[in-house]
């Protein structure tokens, strides 16, 4: 999002649905299941 290049500026819908978005520069959390991590020694 702020690498984005600009031919005019977003309107207010456009910005808050690019800031909602997964590429909107921020760290993408994710979770898994415990259960689906190896166990230690596994390969």
């Amino acid at each position: 999002m702020g690498t984005e290049k600009l031919d005019k500026p977003w309107t207010m819908a456009e910005f808050e649905q690019k800031s909602r978005s997964i590429w909107n520069g921020l760290g993408n959390i994710y979770s898994v299941p415990i259960e689906v991590l190896p166990k230690a020694g596994e390969n």
